[in-house]
Formats: structure tokens, sequence, C-alpha cells
């Protein structure tokens, strides 16, 4: 299978001009309908979405969400359920960050999920990542930060047995 989530601007006939976020998967012979995997409300927009396929074989989306009324900027985590449904979109960043934007790199491993995010404090850039065990709930802890520095910090992946994060100073 092929995957692909990608932001969408979309001229909705009730809510006006909107983004949205896209799923849909290619199985070998055809594209599969897209899904639309951001809530449908008025007066927010949605950007960077990342997708990882987690060892279960389901799609785990993370993707930015602001609210344009009180400007209020987080990430949110979705999966496809077993009943073939989508789980409302899930904050993993902490109210109170500056979601900075930039993409959002999301793996799984097994039934982790590990995402890693750039954060913005008063012009300095911070690395923040969360992780859920997908196999207790569809609850993730609250958000950890990992780097505290310059600008210019990457990160990626280090794959094993077990996901982990490496980051790389530049």
């Amino acid at each position: 299978k092929l995957y692909y989530v990608y932001r969408d601007y979309y001229n909705d006939p009730q809510l006006g001009s909107r983004s949205r976020i896209l799923y849909t998967y290619f199985d070998g012979l055809n594209w599969q309908p897209l899904s639309e995997v951001s809530l449908i409300t008025a007066n927010a927009d949605y950007d960077y979405p990342s997708l990882a396929i987690d060892g279960q074989g389901n799609p785990q989306i993370v993707f930015h969400y602001k609210n344009n009324s009180t400007n209020q900027s987080s990430l949110v985590w979705t999966t496809k359920l077993k009943n073939n449904t989508w789980l409302a979109p899930q904050v993993i960043s902490l109210q109170s960050q500056n979601v900075y934007n930039n993409p959002v790199t999301v793996a799984g491993n097994a039934n982790n999920l590990l995402a890693v995010w750039n954060v913005k404090y008063s012009f300095n850039q911070r690395l923040a990542y969360n992780t859920a065990d997908l196999t207790l709930d569809y609850t993730s802890s609250l958000p950890n930060i990992i780097f505290n520095g310059e600008p210019g910090a990457s990160a990626g992946w280090v794959t094993g047995a077990n996901a982990a994060v490496a980051v790389q100073y530049e």
C-alpha cells in the first residue's frame, strides 16, 4: 500500500473557504476515496500534516491546528479506529506552547506513536516530543522538551526494536 496525507484548501458551501487535512491510500490497483481527518469547523486552519503507519497497519496522522477565533495553535493527532471511523483529533502539544510553523515528524513502531516538533518561546526554538502507547488508550502524555537551544537544530529517527529520537546540532 501507498499512503498519502495532505492539506487542501476547500471552498465549503456552508463554511466558505477553509483548509482541511485529507487522507487516502493506494491499494495496488486503485486510490481509495478521500477521508477528511480534520474537524469540519469554521474559523480553523489546518496545516503541516505528517503520517506514520504503526505496526498494526493503522494510519497515525499529526497536524497543526489553529483556532482563528482565539489565535491559539496546537498539534493534534488522529487515527483510524477499528470501526472504520476516525478518532476526533486529540491535542498532543501544551496549549501554552507556541507551535512553530514547521512540519512535525511522526513515527510509529509496533504499538507506539512518537511525534517531534519545534516550539518557539521568545525567539528561541525548542524541540519537543510526545509518545503514546496505543495498546493502552488513545490518550497521549504531556509533551517533553528535549532540546532547548539555538535555531537550526534538527531531529531524526533511529530505527530498531524501539523507535528513538536523535537530535543533531547544526
